[in-house]
């Protein structure tokens, strides 16, 4: 099989960008869009390593332009990697696949709709496909995501994981808890599209899950 003139690969915690021979700069736009194109929410705040067999720095600035501009990528940068830290990656990379693939999950996923009274409650990550009526309580040790209404209140990293996030397809809320932070809204009708809730700076924040995703900067999928 003869190797592509340009490829693309996951690498420790970015991606790496080779091009197998000299190519003219329009050429190398075409042949790297469509790979970009299939992997656009990873890209997006990755750093991306460029391995030009040697025209590195005639690239880097070009392609950099480039990627910011289309795919929001962090950084383009040369690969400047020797031997032994190309190695070191490969085995970080082939631990984390194994972590993933053996991983136990913690996560409550559950089905209908919670009624005014009632209440989830679980130590890790809480998945509700349905609604949360007003009076209705999810609380758990992680993040809560309600594949539908959250009209009730929900409480989130309990007691002290100030990383977790709410999310919500119908976000409406009477009351929301991030560890200790806490936030009554008031949400209202304007909210009733995809939101999340996090911890900023020492306070909740609500914002538009597809507008401004919360993990789009990572540079490589993670557990939670």
């Amino acid at each position: 099989m003869v190797d592509p003139l340009v490829s693309l690969k996951g690498v420790g915690d970015g991606l790496r960008l080779h091009i197998g021979s000299p190519l003219p700069k329009e050429q190398i736009l075409s042949e790297i869009t469509p790979l970009f194109d299939r992997i656009r929410q990873l890209a997006s705040g990755a750093r991306i390593t460029v391995d030009a067999c040697g025209k590195e720095g005639e690239l880097v600035s070009f392609l950099r332009d480039f990627l910011v501009r289309e795919y929001q990528v962090a950084d383009v940068a040369p690969a400047d990697m020797s031997p032994g830290q190309s190695q070191q990656v490969r085995k970080r990379q082939r631990e984390a696949d194994r972590s993933w693939e053996n991983r136990r999950s913690d996560v409550l996923m559950m089905c209908g709709r919670v009624r005014s009274g009632q209440k989830i409650q679980h130590k890790g990550h809480v998945l509700l496909m349905g609604d949360v009526n007003p009076g209705g309580e999810v609380m758990a040790g992680g993040d809560i995501i309600v594949l539908g209404s959250l009209c009730g209140s929900a409480a989130a990293g309990h007691p002290e994981k100030n990383d977790a996030i709410i999310v919500a397809l119908d976000f409406r809320p009477t009351r929301i808890q991030i560890a200790d932070q806490v936030s009554t809204g008031p949400y209202g009708s304007a909210n009733r599209s995809p939101h999340y809730a996090c911890i900023r700076e020492g306070a909740i924040v609500v914002a538009e899950y597809l507008d401004q995703p919360p993990f789009a900067k990572l540079p490589w999928p993670e557990p939670r």
